[in-house]
């Protein structure tokens, strides 16, 4: 009985057989083709040709199952070997039949030949890899067999002793055969186990990858979802903070406007990861003034480190960087949220630097560099090597909210690879932290004279998330006119919709509402005039944001149009900006959408 695996390496061999069943085929007419020459002129025509006829049709026999071989099936290995050690067994037969009808009608030299070269067939089968072990055996018992014994017969002085080494050769032969077999079979099983672990891992592999794409989609798919009730609860917060006047309860809506902010942190920061691992976010590189993106972002810090008597410090470069300002400044407000977390006392200074950059001189493939370093608590050397993994935060196993989410720089790491960039970290217990970004195949050269700092970040939803949804900070609405501006507000979800209805309201604005695309055709139609339109991207009964809003340019282009999307396609920025259209993601930046309403409609 073979066992499964014995199974599997038989087979293996069988169709190896059948492969080098061609060269096998060759060798054997051609070996059997030399004793004939051997043997021709001493012996009968006739039985010389019987002989190789008999030979040709036994080498025709075997090679006809060769094509049935290649397709083996494991469970048919016990046949299959059957098959062949009759094969084998048929060669021999045949082959060593040269020795009783030949041997006596040839000279001494003739007949030494004779032997040797159905030794030298014999030989050359033994190193076959395909070759059973048994089936060689076989093969060599019916033919050296033969051939020991009809020496044997010939009863001459010396014909006994070469007898005797002829028996003495097909005992070596089986032996080393016995070796072989025995080599060829762990080899071979070897193999099998190979590309078993191969084919396992593959699978394993796939199954991790199609969990993670699944995971990513699924993530990616909820996020409209998950981010309609974000936005309402940040509407519904920032209109109690301002319609509620009692001090007794400023405290609670202050813990309120935390929770929510946090609330809208972390989902913002888990989508944005979830994007960076499905790979659905590629950097739009053009020509960013560091500097004034650096002083930027010092400048949205500065209040919480003055509070705190904290120094910020900017060592600029003169530079352009040629980079996507929105990831560039994700991953800075990242490490400076991050230094202002864990320095008590001191401050935190941002350098950037063109290495080696020959002046002025543009230079490709040089590293431009830009670090960040705080006086902080700093980070012991067992932690430095994780700081960089996601939920991973150094003593708050409590998980405090206050101490961050842990994702920051596990984003950082995650952009800075988009840019061909490295983020690393020197740091020393008690003296402070310095994480650098390294951007190896970036362009920088130095800020033209008089040019204007193209540093300014586009505003978040255009890429990532800036990292959380502010709320406002002032409650005063919207400078209005005598008369109230009429707004159109489209929007699908009723909870979203009441919240940003009466947000709006309170902002200012007779605001009238629709929840799909024909409703808010209807409204369009009826001409009544309309100062701005703020509408959903996806809309039930069609058409989408875009083409409404396009609509709306065409039947009231004085209005200002305004796209709010849960949407995170990668492609939506591109469309909303090739329309002409700002674009807010949901939960919605308030204090942004305040600043474009009292700056267009003021």
């Amino acid at each position: 009985m073979v066992d499964a695996d014995g199974a599997a390496v038989g087979a293996e061999r069988e169709r190896l057989h059948a492969r080098q069943g061609a060269f096998a085929s060759v060798s054997a007419l051609a070996v059997a083709a030399w004793m004939a020459a051997i043997a021709a002129g001493s012996v009968p025509d006739t039985l010389l040709a019987a002989w190789l006829l008999a030979s040709a049709l036994a080498v025709a026999a075997t090679a006809s199952a060769l094509p049935a071989l290649r397709r083996l099936k494991d469970d048919q290995f016990p046949a299959a070997a059957r098959l062949q050690q009759a094969g084998a067994a048929l060669a021999g037969l045949v082959s060593g039949a040269a020795a009783t009808l030949f041997l006596p009608a040839l000279s001494w030299p003739a007949r030494a030949a004779l032997s040797v070269a159905a030794c030298a067939g014999l030989a050359g089968a033994i190193v076959e890899p395909g070759r059973q072990g048994p089936a060689f055996r076989l093969q060599l018992a019916c033919c050296a067999g033969q051939f020991a014994l009809a020496w044997w017969r010939l009863g001459e002085p010396g014909a006994a002793q070469v007898a005797w080494a002829l028996a003495g050769f097909a005992v070596l032969a089986a032996a080393t055969s016995t070796a072989v077999d025995r080599l060829n079979r762990q080899s071979l099983a070897r193999a099998i186990e190979n590309q078993r672990l191969a084919e396992s891992l593959a699978q394993a592999r796939d199954e991790a990858v199609a969990a993670d794409r699944a995971k990513s989609h699924f993530i990616a798919a909820a996020s409209h979802d998950l981010r309609q009730p974000a936005a309402a609860l940040a509407l519904t917060a920032s209109l109690l903070r301002r319609q509620v006047g009692d001090p007794a309860l400023a405290p609670a809506m202050q813990g309120l406007e935390r929770s929510v902010a946090t609330l809208n942190d972390l989902l913002g920061q888990l989508l944005d990861l979830s994007r960076l691992d499905a790979g659905r976010i590629a950097p739009e590189i053009r020509p960013v003034a560091i500097d004034a993106l650096i002083g930027e972002l010092l400048g949205e810090i500065a209040s919480q480190a003055g509070a705190r008597g904290l120094r910020l410090r900017a060592i600029g470069s003169g530079c352009e960087l040629d980079c996507d300002p929105v990831l560039v400044a994700r991953m800075l407000r990242n490490l400076l949220d991050n230094a202002l977390r864990h320095t008590e006392r001191g401050g935190i200074t941002v350098t950037a630097r063109a290495v080696s950059a020959p002046a002025g001189a543009a230079r490709t493939g040089a590293t431009f560099e830009i670090a960040v370093a705080d006086s902080g608590c700093g980070i012991a050397p067992e932690h430095q090597r994780r700081v960089f993994d996601e939920h991973y935060q150094i003593g708050n196993a409590a998980r405090q909210r206050g101490n961050g989410l842990g994702l920051g720089l596990a984003l950082v790491r995650r952009i800075a690879a988009l840019h061909d960039a490295s983020v690393s970290l020197r740091s020393t217990p008690g003296r402070g932290s310095r994480f650098t970004l390294r951007f190896r195949s970036a362009v920088s050269r130095p800020l033209a004279a008089g040019k204007a700092p193209p540093g300014e970040a586009p505003p978040a939803g255009e890429s990532l998330s800036a990292g959380g949804y502010a709320l406002e900070t002032r409650p005063e609405p919207v400078p209005a006119p005598v008369r109230r501006p009429r707004l159109l507000l489209v929007e699908d979800d009723e909870l979203l919709a009441d919240a940003f209805g009466q947000w709006l309201s309170a902002a200012g604005f007779e605001v009238s509402r629709a929840a799909d695309g024909p409703s808010a055709q209807a409204i369009l139609a009826a001409g009544r005039p309309l100062a701005a339109v703020l509408s959903d991207f996806r809309l039930p009964g069609g058409p989408d944001g875009i083409a409404l809003l396009e609509q709306v340019r065409e039947r009231h282009p004085a209005a200002l149009r305004i796209l709010v999307s849960g949407d995170i396609d990668p492609a939506l920025p591109a469309r909303a900006a090739e329309a002409g259209l700002p674009l807010f993601a949901k939960p919605v930046d308030l204090k942004r959408l305040r600043g474009l309403l009292a700056s267009r409609l003021g």
